[in-house]
């Protein structure tokens, strides 16, 4: 079975998250690409296909166009992108007309990839390998999701369907009218990582009455995590979170900082 891995997203502001998406790079040349992206200084294809910024007939592969990549994206950090604090694990859904499909984004393994684990599904060309090796140096991120298929599970269908019903970090139509949407999932790794350096972790989580409710994640058994209740006093002790029978929604953790003083750090 492949891992799974968080990671802290670099992604649009809501608000300019319509004007930042793109189309793929590489299902459009660069005459398309232009087109597209003209009229919208914040379109991804400024990044993704910088030689549209440049004279027609410019060679994609040289060096102004990388050099103009990364001009482009450092821009468009300091305007319309942010960095995720914690790690988290996404719902992507795309609908088009009735057609719907979600998607789990996420890290996965290189080596996995090298061992089979990963089952390779096509054969890629060279040069198009080391254009967005190039690429991905010069501006110092991954910007190209690589779309990856699994055997369909349960558990995993059904914490989909039941977090799909959440608030979404993003919902909109693309000019290709296909609607975008983006969920932020809890990081189970971060809780587990905080539980092992003994900081408090507190959750939020929806009791059955449709009200949401605030515990603090103690210690774990097994794969049960263990909650203390403040809504209920002391008297209740530990328990296991599941007996609340909710998802988690959203979580804070705080950590100690090693200062003069005694100090505590909050962090979303």
């Amino acid at each position: 079975m492949a891992t799974l891995t968080p990671f802290r997203a670099l992604r649009p502001s809501p608000a300019d998250a319509p004007r930042v998406a793109s189309v793929p790079y590489d299902v459009v040349n660069t005459d398309e690409a232009r087109a597209l992206a003209n009229g919208n200084p914040l379109s991804f294809l400024r990044v993704s296909r910088a030689e549209i910024e440049l004279p027609a007939g410019t060679n994609p592969h040289a060096d102004a166009v990388y050099d103009r990549a990364v001009q482009n994206f450092a821009a468009l950090r300091r305007s319309s992108l942010v960095v995720e604090d914690e790690s988290s694990v996404y719902l992507y859904r795309l609908r088009m007309g009735d057609h719907e499909q979600t998607g789990v984004a996420a890290c996965w393994a290189l080596d996995e990839y090298d061992r089979d684990v990963i089952k390779k599904h096509e054969r890629t060309r060279r040069d198009k390998e080391d254009d967005r090796t190039r690429h991905m140096i010069a501006i110092g991120a991954q910007t190209g999701p690589v779309f990856l298929t699994y055997r369909a599970t349960a558990p995993i269908d059904d914490a989909v369907r039941r977090l799909s019903a959440s608030q979404p970090l993003f919902d909109f139509q693309a000019p290709d009218r296909v609607r975008h949407v983006y969920e932020d999932l809890p990081s189970y790794q971060l809780i587990d990582s905080n539980i092992a350096h003994g900081n408090p972790v507190i959750v939020r989580v929806r009791l059955g009455s449709g009200i949401t409710h605030f515990v603090v994640i103690a210690g774990k058994d097994g794969f049960d995590y263990l909650v203390r209740d403040p809504g209920s006093g002391s008297a209740k002790g530990l328990y296991p979170l599941r007996e609340l029978g909710s998802d988690i929604e959203a979580l804070r953790f705080y950590e100690p900082i090693a200062t003069a003083q005694s100090q505590f750090s909050a962090k979303r």
